[in-house]
């Protein structure tokens, strides 16, 4: 996969994830199932975004934190 392929896939998690928390601010979570039914393996992307603080995870679900949200919005922006 190439570089651009791997930021492809991050901003598509982060998009499903934003969505996520766009419907239920308290919760938001998204399962890992759902991303692999969706964006196919995705383990690295989802890493990356967790070790930068744009995704917190607890077991297998996943929700956009404060800065992911800010991060997806200016780059949904341009």
């Amino acid at each position: 996969m190439t570089t651009t392929e791997h930021q492809q896939l991050r901003r598509k998690a982060l998009k499903m994830l934003y969505t996520a928390r766009a419907k239920d601010p308290e919760t938001g979570w998204v399962y890992g199932r759902e991303f692999t039914e969706a964006l196919g393996n995705c383990e690295f992307a989802l890493a990356v975004l967790v070790e930068i603080g744009q995704v917190k995870r607890e077991g297998h679900q996943y929700r956009i934190t404060g800065p992911g949200v800010v991060a997806f919005e200016q780059e949904d922006g341009q």
